[in-house]
């Protein structure tokens, strides 16, 4: 991850601390800094976007073409950075913020400006529940619990990696945390340091003395794991289920799976990262694509997968439209579904008014929802009444509508075929006008639509054997899973680890550690996979079954 201006050219050494000595920055950093700024001004200029340093500059520049995308991204709001689209044409319209710009990690600041337990930092973007946040600490907390605001917004109470809030103490001055803003909380992904928790420990070593007696006789009774020289470094731990214990690394290996993880996000490819093996699949060197089944890798940076469109799902008593042009039965909604291209349905706006507004399409009912992932479409042969681009949007009755593709359509004789990702089941589906039309007085006319839904296929899927020396005994995985419909983990949705090459396979076991966004981070506890054959060629396997839709966004692997 290339640092930012802010960091490489700091005052101080250590950034906020003047007793560190001043910073001389880092010929290096800044090539590296000068080199992602021009790799980002090129991919603009390929997708004929432009960057704007404050969001009232874009806003005063409406010369752009609709759906003209432009980056924000360094006004003084830092809530105002990010990803816009304009909406009408060359010397009208508005911009929209449609997403925040694409960082993974964000580098917030603690100058002191707060106290130390109202913490008060600034970061050069938005923050968001999208993204990694590195946080330093100006000064060691006094009190409990801890709260923190970024770039002066709502107050989020900081909570402890196992989610409790911060002990006193636990928070130490130049201390640097990482971690993930989840509603009204600032989850630490990095823990307390365990200094904090020294005075409970001594009240309980109080405690334990009274009890040395019975322990010392229950201890003859405690069965141990056996070690051995591969186990140095480990701690000794109580099963989760209460019934022993067993061995587990020192360090998180949580944090580790997903600082790894982030680093294949950074990097485009995967990762070693000491004993985890990560890949956001970005590309597909790490993953058997050639031996997979179902699986869809159209797009980069997920596995997931592919869709088979199912018959059209449309009726004429389920149409519904921004406003019918008439009662006459030649113009209304139900003409655009009765699977009769010589009826019409023509929208009651006409002309300039027809652009954002006109829109026919199906409300499938309460409990039915679709997942519609294609559809055909056929326009007025006449260029008076039809438009030039249209967009498929859903919604469940709140009113905020969602667009699941935007396609260019002409008028024409022929019916066109759209097919796009799935965005899971809704009651809603709509096709909307996305240009005006050249008659002032004519409305919109469309001849025939039909919707389908897709049928995900089962998947299996396989990486590419990791690179080791040794034999692994355990192993566990760490994966990043955003759910398309409702999904089970361990019945619709499972994976394996073999060290064999995959002659033999042991499931593991997820829970979820938390979720970012609609992501779910899954945790699977350590599997033994001293049963499979002595060789060392570990890798993973996913599978699924009854025809969910899913994304797998990241894998590491824990040996």
């Amino acid at each position: 991850m290339v640092s930012t201006a802010r960091q490489i050219w700091r005052d101080y050494v250590t950034d906020g601390i003047p007793s560190s000595g001043k910073n001389n920055p880092s010929k290096s950093e800044i090539r590296s800094w000068g080199t992602w700024i021009e790799s980002i001004l090129n991919a603009i200029g390929v997708n004929s976007g432009t960057v704007y340093q404050t969001r009232a500059l874009l806003f005063a520049d409406l010369s752009r073409a609709a759906n003209t995308m432009a980056w924000v991204t360094q006004d003084p709001v830092a809530a105002y950075d990010g990803i816009y689209q304009k909406v009408g044409g060359t010397g009208t319209g508005s911009w929209t913020r449609v997403a925040d710009l694409p960082y993974s990690f964000i580098r917030a600041t603690d100058l002191g400006a707060g106290t130390a337990n109202a913490i008060q930092a600034t970061s050069p973007m938005p923050i968001s529940e999208s993204a990694l946040v590195l946080l330093n600490i100006f000064e060691t907390n006094t009190g409990s619990p801890v709260t923190v605001s970024f770039n002066s917004e709502a107050a989020l109470t900081m909570k402890s990696n196992s989610g409790n809030d911060i002990a006193i103490g636990g928070l130490v001055a130049g201390m640097q945390t990482l971690g993930v803003v989840a509603g009204s909380t600032f989850r630490l992904v990095t823990d307390q340091v365990s200094a904090a928790i020294v005075a409970q420990a001594e009240d309980a070593a109080a405690n334990a003395q009274a009890a040395k007696t019975a322990a010392e006789a229950a201890a003859a009774g405690v069965n141990l794991p056996a070690i051995d020289a591969d186990d140095a470094g480990m701690i000794l731990a109580v099963k989760e289920d209460g019934s022993g214990y067993e061995l587990q690394p020192r360090e998180s290996v949580l944090t580790t799976a997903l600082l790894a993880e982030s680093l294949a996000d950074a990097r485009n490819q995967w990762v070693a990262f000491g004993r985890v093996f990560a890949d956001s699949f970005d590309t597909l060197d790490m993953v058997s694509d050639e031996t997979a089944t179902g699986l869809n890798v159209a797009t980069a940076g997920v596995l997931k997968p592919g869709v088979t469109p199912g018959a059209d799902v449309t009726t004429s008593a389920m149409a519904f439209s921004g406003g019918d042009f008439s009662t006459n039965p030649a113009h209304v909604k139900g003409n655009a579904f009765d699977n009769n291209p010589g009826t019409v349905w023509i929208s009651s706006q006409v002309g300039a008014a027809v652009n954002g507004v006109a829109c026919i399409g199906q409300d499938f009912g309460a409990g039915n929802a679709k997942d519609i992932t294609s559809i055909t479409f056929l326009q007025n042969f006449d260029a008076n009444s039809s438009v030039t681009s249209i967009k498929v949007q859903y919604d469940d009755g709140a009113g905020t509508w969602a667009t699941a593709g935007t396609f260019a359509v002409v008028y024409e004789s022929a019916t066109r075929t759209f097919n796009f990702p799935s965005v899971g089941p809704h009651r809603y589906w709509i096709i909307r006008a996305n240009s005006a039309i050249a008659s002032p007085s004519v409305g919109w006319a469309v001849n025939e639509i039909t919707m389908s839904e897709g049928t995900p296929a089962n998947v299996v899927a396989r990486s590419e054997v990791f690179p080791v020396s040794e034999q692994p005994k355990r192993m566990k995985l760490v994966a990043r899973v955003r759910p398309l419909t409702p999904l089970t983990v361990g019945t619709d949705f499972k994976m394996d680890v073999s060290r064999d090459n995959g002659a033999h396979w042991a499931e593991v076991t997820f829970s979820l550690a938390f979720t970012i966004g609609d992501v779910s981070i899954l945790e699977s506890e350590y599997v033994s996979v001293e049963s499979q054959n002595n060789v060392t060629q570990p890798a993973w396997r996913v599978r699924s079954f009854n025809n969910k839709n899913w994304e797998l966004q990241g894998v590491s692997a824990c040996l």
